[in-house]
């Protein structure tokens, strides 16, 4: 048992991170391939891929959840999406409190600061918010997804699918129980339509935001936004608006997507796929027949994917914020990166340059493969593999057709997705080279261009 601890202890927090992912992967596969959660046997890979999508929260299914899986194996799959959504963020302030032996300083104070565990009063009150507040947000979403379902499915099934998809939706993972379909059968329904989107975009917006938004609206400690939280609501706005006129005028004559609706309905379903595009996964219109303008832009917006520290995956949207600020500044010639007149540190431009970096190569890699092996076309492979690396849940259809060698890839894109962000803010943090203060290195121009 010491070797045991002390082996533990060694390991990094990403590495603790990484391993916690890999054990409840493990364990939720070996769940799935249980005789009495399936109606029919299941293959590893189907059952190892099934766990992995909603462990993540990455939505993509190689069967269909509400004709494979039992109550069982149902309840199994829910139970892994409400880890996934809610993992990040539990294991962050967790190691920020109580395993401090196994997080240098820098990046315990990088944690505490960034959550405000001080003035929450610890790792329990804030780990007590975010489950009061995941608790109500769902609750709330359950009722008014279940009135939607009521008067199809009954009482009985209509609550239970409410209850499901209001978990799916809040934690993004977009997994439905509708039969494949996804929302499709009700396009026309806006109160499960707006109910579904409201809930992706909270889990999105993150659990700092609406704490932020809450400590200001609710007391009177903090009087100002936070920078972060002012920039996620701006960008959130912005990619939402621009991401619907855009599906509106590429999709606006398209009959096998949005061509048929009213105009009403034609704006209203592009929202719903501008919003769900960013990591909610659910769609009221086949994906297989957007235009291939429409899949490279819905590409663009799940890999960028939602705000930090939520349920929802993807590069981040402040790190593509930072990105954009950054070349801005070049383009001007300004030796600082500012975001709302604050000057934005240069380990954080670092971080965010090796995120995306990271995703940029990954997901190069996974379409180079996919291609090789597959003969899907490729804008609907870059599409299936930007939808797993930003864990959006959006899919073209192809997942099920895929080789076994492809899905371990698009596994690996979910889990990379997911957690490379935050492993890459732990490992760099506030680290800096010792070597830098005791040595300084000539300067050269380096032609670049």
């Amino acid at each position: 048992m010491d070797k045991r601890k002390q082996t533990i202890n060694k390991l990094s927090a990403p590495a603790l991170i990484l391993w916690f992912y890999l054990g409840t992967l493990a364990v939720g596969t070996a769940l799935l391939m249980i005789p009495g959660c399936n109606h029919e046997p299941i293959r590893l890979i189907d059952a190892f891929f099934s766990a992995a999508s909603a462990l993540t929260g990455a939505g993509l299914m190689s069967v269909v959840p509400a004709v494979q899986f039992t109550a069982a194996g149902k309840v199994i799959l829910l139970l892994l999406i409400q880890v996934g959504g809610l993992a990040i963020v539990a294991s962050l302030i967790i190691f920020a409190g109580a395993l401090k032996e196994r997080i240098r300083q820098s990046q315990r104070e990088w944690i505490q600061d960034m959550f405000s565990l001080g003035r929450l009063g610890g790792v329990g009150a804030f780990l007590r918010r975010v489950l009061i507040t995941t608790l109500v947000i769902e609750l709330c979403g359950a009722v008014l997804a279940a009135a939607a379902f009521i008067p199809v499915y009954g009482i009985g099934k209509g609550c239970w699918l409410g209850v499901f998809h209001a978990v799916s939706a809040f934690c993004n993972s977009g997994i439905d129980l509708l039969g494949g379909a996804s929302m499709a059968a009700f396009a026309d329904n806006p109160l499960l339509n707006t109910t579904m989107v409201l809930l992706v975009i909270a889990g999105g917006l993150g659990f700092l935001t609406w704490f932020d938004l809450g400590s200001v609206i609710f007391t009177a400690r903090r009087r100002h936004l936070r920078v972060t939280t002012k920039a996620v609501l701006i960008a959130t706005a912005v990619l939402l608006f621009l991401g619907t006129v855009l599906f509106a005028v590429m999709e606006w004559h398209n009959p096998d997507t949005i061509g048929e609706f009213s105009a009403g309905g034609k704006i209203a379903a592009s929202f719903y796929q501008s919003a769900m595009s960013r990591s909610g996964g659910f769609s009221v219109v086949s994906q297989a027949a957007l235009r291939d303008s429409s899949k490279l832009f819905g590409a663009l917006l799940m890999v960028i994917g939602a705000a930090p520290f939520g349920t929802a995956g993807g590069l981040k949207i402040i790190t593509a914020v930072l990105l954009l600020l950054a070349a801005a500044e070049a383009f001007r010639g300004s030796r600082h990166v500012s975001l709302m007149h604050r000057r934005v540190e240069t380990q954080t431009l670092r971080t965010a340059w090796a995120i995306a970096f990271c995703y940029a190569v990954l997901l190069f890699m996974a379409v180079f493969i996919l291609s090789a092996l597959e003969p899907a076309r490729f804008i609907d492979v870059v599409y299936e593999c930007s939808s797993a690396i930003g864990t959006a849940g959006l899919t073209t259809g192809i997942t099920a057709a895929l080789r076994g060698t492809s899905r371990v890839i698009l596994v690996i894109l979910m889990l990379a997705g997911r957690l490379t962000p935050v492993c890459l803010m732990l490992a760099i943090g506030r680290k800096k080279d010792p070597r830098d203060a005791v040595r300084t290195l000539p300067k050269e121009d380096i032609l670049i261009g």
